[in-house]
């Protein structure tokens, strides 16, 4: 499969799922893609939007070593979410589907879903950075605690 069919393919995958990000790993192919998309949610009402990316063969950069802890939850582990580390600022190089190459400053909750999709590209899932399992809980936990 090309790169721009599989980019056709999470970007339609990812607003069906309504989910914030997806790497290809998560759909069965073998490719460092991923696309994101950061939209307010019912679990996630006041985070801030971002426009469509889709990142072709990322290179992840380091800014800001402080790590900022927040609750995530991914498709591969439906209907979880727990609390994980991940540094505020990183600097991304990729592709884009027009084979232009991009680089970008990301901070807050874009790095983090730049992070949380990078892992998928190296197989690993969120809960293999959760220091303390004791947060891992259930969706509906979760929205019940919010309240």
């Amino acid at each position: 499969m090309q790169a721009a069919k599989i980019c056709r393919v999470l970007t339609e995958k990812l607003w069906e799922i309504q989910g914030a990000g997806l790497a290809a790993p998560q759909i069965g192919v073998p490719y460092r893609i991923f696309v994101f998309e950061v939209r307010k949610t019912e679990l996630f009402p006041d985070r801030e939007e971002s426009p469509l990316y889709t990142m072709i063969n990322p290179e992840l950069e380091i800014l800001d070593e402080s790590t900022v802890v927040n609750y995530e939850g991914c498709f591969s582990v439906p209907g979880y979410l727990g609390l994980v580390p991940r540094a505020r600022a990183l600097r991304v190089k990729w592709t884009d589907p027009d084979e232009s190459l991009r680089e970008e400053v990301f901070e807050d909750y874009r790095a983090r879903v730049i992070q949380h999709e990078m892992d998928h590209l190296n197989g690993v899932v969120y809960i293999d950075r959760m220091p303390d399992m004791s947060t891992f809980t259930t969706r509906e936990n979760y929205l019940k605690a919010q309240c």
